[in-house]
């Protein structure tokens, strides 16, 4: 997607970092509910990765957190963790690189307090 979809780069940017927070709460809220047995709270939060992975992912990134949301959906939290255990280093990689992107991309003086 490039930024004639977006609209700019401030809007990208903005969108990278709610999805970057996104990553990093949910990330590790999968594992604990899967650990928890708790296939169906697992879903919640991978549906709501599947709505923004299109917008910055290639397509085998996007089939996969599709299979593993539809997943999530009818199968144990068991099956569920295995195939999140190979989408996990996925999502744990567009984390580090949309963080890279962001810090790369600072806006000068955006982080500071001086006023």
């Amino acid at each position: 997607m490039g930024l004639d979809m977006v609209g700019d780069a401030d809007a990208l940017r903005e969108l990278l970092d709610l999805a970057a927070q996104g990553l990093d709460r949910d990330i590790p809220g999968i594992a604990q509910c899967l650990q928890q047995g708790d296939a169906r709270g697992a879903n919640q939060l991978l549906h709501a990765i599947k709505g923004f992975v299109p917008i910055f992912c290639a397509a085998p990134v996007v089939q996969h957190v599709t299979r593993v949301e539809l997943l999530s959906k009818t199968a144990d939290a068991d099956e569920v963790a295995a195939a999140y255990a190979d989408l996990a280093p996925v999502l744990s990689q567009l984390l580090c690189e949309i963080r890279s992107h962001l810090e790369t991309t600072a806006t000068p003086g955006a982080n500071d307090n001086t006023g």
